[in-house]
């Protein structure tokens, strides 16, 4: 029996191909060998052990010659017993290049000494798993190059032991996927940290998962603070993000609720929205944003999280802000313009007529101005205009408006007036300020004013004819002798084309 057993491990291992014609063959020769040292029944125990082991690694064989995957069959003893058309194709061999080598001529030498081991530690445990798990595995190509790849083991009965079915995974592809991404992961990491602006990158239930070093400084936060902890809406007004949920709500047709879904809600929708909003520093300052939400898609174009790109406004808020006061004030000297008193006249006349009080006008005019600016200059005469303003402003009512309207000419708007003598009084005490002597450089001036006053409703019924009034009981104060208050009546008006009303 000794003879038959060696016999049967000797073409378990040298007859590969496991044909059952070829294993038909074998056993009757062997049955005629060993035919005058055992009996009938013997002898077809013997056919019937030999023929189901041949007939198991046929069906393996053809197992793994229908498998989709690149597939190999090796024994304990290391000969490779079976190989398919994708493992042959994958290494560049023929089926009958690999059957009855060892399993090492499709390994770099470098893995020969521990690919044993692992081989005979796998024997001796034989279950399922891949192989050298979190290591990189390479196959060796008839060519001579490496292939990466992924290995999984199955171990399978097989006659009087076991063998080992690899089933072996390309992963070339996948490491050149992953060494791209790997690649753009560096570079956009290099992008966030060297962008000027700040970056904040959240999930989809938003919380942040990075900033850049540009968005520390300007939050004021750390991203150990930030990053993994909270939402962006921490970094924002309440009250702007509950305004901003309503308008939301209106234009969508839908609730959207204050908080992070203000940030994201069009986002979502494919939009791309640039608005203004405020951050709250830590140190609980203001500064203004300019915010962009966009949304982060995978290859399936499912929304992952959200990239929000803001940069301080603070600046272009201070250029735009100087610019509209530009357009309202005096440059000489700062106070309302034309365009911004009739603004104020405007709402001075409407809250009249709602609430049923006066609006009372000055129109102020500086005493021999012409005079001044042509002995001594103009650069002494706009600092006179820039002094006699100040001294006007000082004297008004909070609640007054002081304009220049060009040249020597001022207005003060005096909303709310309950008498004349409410509007008498302002107009001394600003007669009073401007005999103050006023030294500029080496002169020392002593300016004056002329201040006609007309009311509305009691003069006039519009804004047009409230000033033609106050204009013409101003040069009823010029033809006084200067340096006094007039108040408009009908005598005034006769006076107006007297030809000495406005002496300069």
């Amino acid at each position: 029996m000794r003879y038959i057993a060696a016999l049967l491990d000797f073409l378990g291992r040298a007859v590969p191909t496991f044909e059952l014609e070829l294993g038909l063959a074998l056993s009757s020769i062997l049955l005629l060998m060993v035919g005058v040292g055992i009996g009938s029944r013997q002898h077809k125990k013997l056919v019937v052990q030999l023929n189901r082991e041949l007939d198991l690694k046929r069906q393996l064989s053809l197992q793994i010659d229908d498998a989709p995957l690149p597939m190999l069959m090796v024994d304990a003893g290391g000969p490779i017993t079976a190989a398919n058309t994708q493992l042959c194709e994958l290494f560049g061999y023929t089926s009958a290049q690999l059957v009855g080598q060892p399993l090492e001529k499709l390994i770099p030498q470098r893995f020969h000494s521990q690919h044993g081991a692992l081989m005979r530690g796998y024997f001796a445990q034989p279950h399922a798993r891949p192989m050298a798990r979190g290591r990189d595995l390479f196959g060796l190509h008839k060519d001579g190059h490496e292939i990466s790849i992924e290995i999984g083991l199955s171990a399978v009965p097989s006659g009087r032991g076991i063998s080992v079915i690899a089933s072996i995974t390309d992963v070339r592809e996948k490491k050149r996927s992953e060494q791209h991404l790997a690649r753009t992961n560096a570079l956009l990491s290099s992008i966030i940290r060297s962008a000027p602006f700040s970056i904040i990158a959240v999930d989809r239930d938003g919380i942040i998962t990075a900033i850049s070093p540009a968005g520390e400084r300007l939050v004021g936060y750390s991203a150990a603070e930030l990053v993994g902890r909270c939402t962006p809406v921490l970094l924002h007004d309440s009250a702007e993000m509950a305004s901003r949920a309503q308008e939301l709500t209106t234009e969508l047709g839908e609730t959207i609720e204050p908080g992070f879904e203000v940030f994201v809600a069009k986002a979502k929708r494919g939009v791309v929205e640039e608005r203004e909003w405020h951050y709250i520093r830590k140190d609980g300052s203001r500064v203004p944003v300019s915010l962009t939400v966009t949304a982060l898609r995978d290859q399936a174009n499912e929304i992952q999280g959200f990239l929000g790109v803001a940069y301080d406004i603070s600046e272009r808020k201070r250029n735009d802000d100087y610019m509209r006061y530009l357009a309202h004030h005096d440059a000489l000297t700062g106070l309302p313009n034309r365009s911004l008193l009739n603004d104020r006249l405007n709402m001075a006349l409407e809250r009249s007529q709602r609430f049923g009080k006066s609006v009372g006008l000055m129109l102020i005019d500086l005493d021999k101005f012409k005079q001044i600016n042509d002995s001594l200059g103009h650069h002494v005469g706009d600092l006179l205009l820039t002094a006699v303003a100040e001294r006007i402003d000082k004297c008004r009512r909070a609640t007054d408006t002081v304009a220049r309207l060009g040249g020597d000419e001022f207005v003060i708007v005096l909303p709310d007036i309950q008498n004349t003598a409410d509007v008498e009084l302002v107009a001394k005490k600003i007669i009073d300020e401007i005999k103050q002597p006023l030294q500029i450089g080496a002169q020392t001036l002593h300016p004056s004013l002329s201040i006609g006053i007309s009311l509305y409703p009691q003069h006039a019924q519009d804004t047009k004819t409230l000033m033609e009034t106050a204009d013409i009981a101003m040069y009823a104060a010029k033809a006084a002798g200067r340096g006094t208050v007039q108040l408009y009546d009908d005598s005034v008006a006769e006076r107006k084309n007297d030809p000495g009303a406005k002496p300069r």
